[in-house]
């Protein structure tokens, strides 16, 4: 004989929680979003604290589990100030425009810095100008010119010379013209003949041949010895160039040299010693900058040659930087080289206009990302990645629509100090470990939040702290004792398990919040357990629409469900359904034929494309188990078919194969099932029933089907005994179960399943393979045998 199912009695299914504790004790500084997750906050610590390449924090967990809160928190210990806080520069590289260089100074200083060097410029004017205004350069400058001068006048003295011994005279042509040029012509009888005029007289015999001849070879001559003058001239006006600006350079080089070192002196650090002499040479170069007679065309704005471009700047922060970066795009998060069009239309930048992203922002510091964001971006991981391993970050140009700005600047790269802290959900998690492993590399702390915490007088005691703090903290109206119980039963109730409690505190604090509202809505100045049921009552309200739409579809016949009397093949299994954040449960009717055949059992949901893996699996494992208890010494063959009727979604999951095997069963056996009981669980293939999940929210769907259609006291839902934890009511309910008017009955095994689903009697296997006489088992062993011996 097998045992009858077990029901839950009023003891098992009303929560006590004990009075909430002496919550004026508790510190408002307490750190709340580490209520129960021990785990995780050991790993955030060790992260944290560990500064070695790599130790990057992946923290993992469902939204409003507090992860963010905690990670703050924790950080907010860990910002104290300290010497990796930096000041960030970008320079001019004078050697490579395109290639700006940085410098890095302690933080804080690099304003001081710029300072120095705004005030070193404006000395370094008065001093280039004095000097070159000075008596004795202005002399030397005119003592070179004039040489250069005498040189020349003395050539072009000697050639004219020559060329009238020769009987040629220089001559300018495009007269009036500034591009006017000159020329040689011959003087024939008096007068200056153009060559070209020349060549003209030779055949009206003017000029004699002889004498053209003569004067063309001597023509060609003098051209030839002009243009080298001309060379020799531009050559020595170069020299003179050189020699001006040598000139120039050494008389600025002593008082440009001692203005540097002065400020050389007040900075340690060999990159920025070597810029500033790299500084005092470009300074010293290009001293006609800074002189009033500038005569040279050539324009440079010096506030942006000798500019300092500060990315970062730690003047006035006392702590490390904690940045939270929401739109990682890749301008965002390695920083941007910002361009301009000038007026002639064309493309520039300069070194000003380097933007730091908040990669560099947060150097020393966190810089806190959703992972979701990181790896939907095209790209973006793999540039993280590759920052995250060389520790280089390199400002990029700013994109457009049509691609990148063609910009050639190339700014240094920057070895970043920032960890980094990405946060995502388990899948996102479990999606990138799968498709690179450098994530384990590269982040080597794991910190996972748990959904749920072990629910015990401590427990209770930290969540009614943290609910009155959060009343206190947002000047929300008192919270009384019994309130603060209900809260605290919400949350058992989030974590669908009477010995646990949620950590989901967005979603306790939203309930405070609107438990503070309902009281104001009936003016009242108390939150008590009524007010909390009833902000409870109307969040499900606002969120039950699809629930409510189901509902009445099987209150007017649309959707058939029973709940009451028996059917052959047919039985309520239990869904979930969801809405956003809102679930609910509905029953499932779910049948089951048979026939004669060698097909075997057919998945009309598969069939139709609306069956997950996992239900799948489920239909495998019910055949699994068929074989197993009743094919085992003989061969047996059936076509079955088994569907979920008026579904139209993808079912998945196993938690309706008990219901699904009940079905089948009692289409062998030609037995009714009760249709007052609905049926949630996983069946294995030795029969044993498993738990399933949301039994709570299922228990809660076909009492509601129940009441529509009238409760007659017969009526309950049949559970998995392993989901007896799982059992948390709606006082609604919990009075049925106390009245007598609903019923929850657990079950172990599926013969316990078949014996509340009949009333009879399962029936044990004897020798042989025989189930007693008349038992349920024994009537599906002879339906198998029928089916098996007409196929």
């Amino acid at each position: 004989m097998v045992k009858l199912p077990s029901e839950l009695n009023s003891k098992q299914i009303c929560l006590k929680i004990e009075n909430p504790p002496d919550i004026k004790a508790v510190s408002d500084s307490h750190n709340w979003a580490a209520i129960g997750q021990k785990r995780a906050i050991e790993a955030l610590k060790m992260g944290i604290s560990i500064r070695a390449k790599g130790y990057n924090i992946f923290v993992v967990g469902d939204p409003g589990t507090g992860k963010h809160t905690a990670i703050i928190d924790m950080l907010r210990l860990h910002r104290g100030k300290n010497d990796r806080l930096r000041d960030i520069v970008y320079v001019q590289n004078f050697d490579d425009p395109d290639k700006p260089r940085h410098l890095i100074f302690p933080g804080g200083q690099a304003r001081r810095f710029k300072e120095d060097l705004a005030r070193l410029i404006k000395r370094l004017e008065t001093r280039i100008g004095r000097d070159l205004d000075s008596e004795s350069y202005k002399a030397r400058k005119v003592a070179l010119i004039q040489e250069a001068e005498k040189m020349e006048n003395k050539a072009l003295v000697d050639f004219e010379n020559q060329l009238n011994a020769s009987g040629f005279r220089v001559i300018r042509t495009e007269e009036g013209r500034e591009d006017e040029a000159m020329d040689i012509a011959p003087v024939i009888d008096g007068k200056t003949v153009r060559f070209e005029e020349l060549q003209e007289m030779v055949p009206s015999g003017l000029v004699s041949e002889e004498t053209w001849n003569e004067t063309r070879e001597l023509y060609f001559g003098f051209i030839n010895r002009m243009n080298r003058i001309h060379r020799d001239f531009k050559i020595a006006r170069e020299t003179l160039q050189a020699s001006l600006k040598q000139l120039r350079a050494d008389t600025v080089r002593p008082g440009a040299e001692e203005e540097c070192a002065l400020i050389g002196e007040q900075w340690s650090g060999e990159d920025v010693k070597a810029y500033l002499r790299e500084f005092g040479e470009d300074v010293i170069r290009n001293a006609h900058w800074f002189s009033s007679d500038n005569d040279e065309e050539e324009e440079i704005d010096t506030a942006i040659r000798y500019g300092v471009n500060i990315v970062l700047d730690r003047h006035g922060t006392e702590e490390l930087p904690v940045i939270s970066e929401t739109n990682p795009a890749k301008v965002n998060l390695f920083g941007s080289i910002e361009a301009h069009h000038d007026p002639s239309g064309e493309l520039r930048t300069n070194i000003m206009m380097i933007k730091a992203g908040s990669l560099l922002r947060a150097d020393g510091g966190y810089l806190i990302l959703q992972a979701e964001d990181v790896f939907s971006r095209e790209g973006l991981w793999a540039d993280l990645k590759r920052v995250l391993q060389t520790g280089h970050v390199v400002p990029e140009a700013q994109s457009t629509p049509l691609g990148p700005l063609p910009i050639l600047m190339k700014p240094e790269p920057i070895i970043t100090e920032t960890k980094v802290i990405l946060i995502g959900s388990e899948t996102v998690y479990d999606s990138i470990c799968e498709q690179d492993e450098d994530i384990f590399e590269l982040f080597k702390v794991t910190a996972e939040f748990s959904p749920v915490m072990p629910r015990g007088a401590d427990t209770e005691s930290e969540y009614a702290a943290f609910i009155r703090s959060l009343a206190l903290r947002e000047n929300l109206r008192e919270i009384s004792a019994n309130g603060i119980r209900e809260i605290i039963a919400y949350g058992i109730h989030l974590a669908e398990r009477r010995d646990k409690l949620s950590t989901y505190f967005g979603l306790i604090a939203d309930l405070i919040r609107e438990s503070d509202y309902m009281a104001a809505s009936v003016k009242r100045s108390l939150i008590d357990k009524d007010i909390v049921r009833k902000a409870i009552a109307h969040r499900e309200f606002i969120s039950s629409l699809p629930e409510q739409e189901i509902l009445e579809q099987i209150g007017n016949g649309t959707i058939i469900i029973e709940t009451d009397g028996c059917r052959v093949g047919t039985v309520n299994g239990l869904a979930v359904l969801e809405r956003g954040t809102y679930a609910f449960g509905t029953p499932l009717r779910i049948t089951a034929t048979v026939s004669p055949g060698k097909e075997g059992l057919l998945n009309i949901e598969r069939e139709a494309g609306l069956s997950g893996e996992l239900h799948d699996k489920g239909m495998l494992l019910m055949e699994g188990y068929i074989r197993r208890r009743f094919a085992r010494r003989r061969s047996l063959s059936l076509t079955g078919s088994i569907a979920v009727e008026q579904s139209y979604y993808e079912i998945d999951g196993d938690s309706a194969s008990a219901a699904e095997l009940a079905a089948l069963l009692s289409a062998i056996a030609e037995l009714p099932v009760r249709q007052d009981i609905a049926i949630t669980g996983a069946v294995n293939q030795q029969g044993e029933i498993q738990p399933v999940g949301s039994v709570q929210i299922k228990i809660q769907g076909f009492f509601n089907v129940c009441s529509l259609q009238g409760l007659s006291g017969s009526q309950g839902v049949a559970i998995p005994t392993g989901n007896i934890e799982n059992v948390i009511l709606s006082p609604p309910l919990i009075k049925a179960v106390e009245e007598g008017q609903f019923h929850i009955w657990t079950v172990n095994t599926m013969d316990e399943v078949l014996t509340l689903l009949t009333g009879l009697n399962a029936g044990r296997e004897r020798r042989g393979g025989r189930f007693e006489s008349g038992s349920v088992n024994s009537r599906i062993q002879k339906g198998l045998l029928e089916l098996a011996e007409l196929s």
